[in-house]
């Protein structure tokens, strides 16, 4: 499997994280909000001709980052 990972270490965001499908019309993004649960929403991508447009397939709760990230590689492939 294949996928391209952007990574935003921002204070503010805490640890967001956005995995492509090299196809690019799929990805996850994965957030942690101020409990410490990770937030997977699993998107379609399309080009609007203005601009991305995301539309939400499915968003899933987790406790670890790690457990975020299995869901993603279980998705995007």
């Amino acid at each position: 499997m294949s996928y391209i990972c952007y990574v935003n270490n921002d204070k503010q965001t805490h640890n967001d994280m956005t995995i492509l499908s090299t196809s690019g019309k799929k990805a996850v993004k994965i957030t942690q909000d101020a409990s410490g649960m990770f937030r997977a929403a699993h998107v379609s991508l399309s080009n609007t001709g203005l601009g991305t447009c995301e539309d939400l397939i499915q968003l899933k709760s987790y406790k670890t980052q790690k457990a975020a990230e299995k869901f993603a590689a279980q998705v995007l492939s």
